[in-house]
């Protein structure tokens, strides 16, 4: 997309949708753990189950966040706050055409 060519486009949708996919596996599994922790307070080995469940979803959503910087704005940031920079990064329209902010306003964290 950098260059104008329309093959990252179709590459960058093809790896978030993989990447969706990935997202849906755990959430899928877990379903029964997170709908019994609605009305029973979870064990200590649910506690760790869901907690694996979490932490695999926001590294989705990271990769998910990464994918995007590297097609369209040539690569995420590095450094010791690349994780503020990506979040930052992907908070802010890089031009409506192709990549309105997907996260809406970001809170200063």
């Amino acid at each position: 997309m950098r260059d104008g060519n329309h093959a990252p486009a179709g590459r960058l949708a093809g790896q978030v949708e993989v990447e969706l996919r990935e997202l849906r596996h755990p959430l899928h599994i877990h379903r029964p753990l997170t709908e019994r922790c609605r009305t029973t307070a979870p064990q200590p080995i649910e506690l760790s189950a869901l907690a694996a469940m979490l932490h695999s979803f926001y590294t989705g959503v990271e990769n998910i966040f990464k994918r995007v910087a590297v097609e369209i704005d040539g690569a995420p940031p590095t450094g010791e706050s690349w994780h503020r920079g990506l979040l930052d990064a992907i908070g802010r329209p890089h031009r409506a055409d192709l990549r309105p902010s997907p996260t809406g306003p970001t809170s200063a964290c």
